[in-house]
């Protein structure tokens, strides 16, 4: 039996003029590796209830010698803006965490 991931909230800004949110998070991952880009966005999807398809994870960093990441995502209100938005290498980072 696996065990969830411990997340904590340590940021939560609304943006209205991108019209997005820009949430910081702590993931706690007791023995497991550093969490996926798919498994954040379904962590994300669920917490504030916003399809997986809106959320752009920028960076998910591990701090050496733990089992803690801070993840850095956008969740976008609407699709096509954070299509509009977001950088070509974060949306193909995306892609490429989707496939695996």
């Amino acid at each position: 039996m696996e065990r969830p991931y411990q997340v904590d909230i340590k940021e939560d800004r609304v943006n209205k003029l991108l019209g997005r949110r820009e949430v910081k998070l702590i993931i706690r991952h007791e023995f497991r590796g550093t969490p996926s880009r798919r498994d954040v966005k379904e962590i994300l999807s669920k917490i504030f209830d916003i399809p997986p398809e809106n959320i752009y994870i920028r960076r998910i960093e591990t701090i050496y010698g733990s089992c803690i990441s801070e993840v850095h995502a956008h969740l976008y209100f609407d699709k096509e803006r954070g299509e509009a938005l977001e950088p070509e290498y974060i949306k193909e980072r995306d892609r490429r965490g989707e496939e695996k």
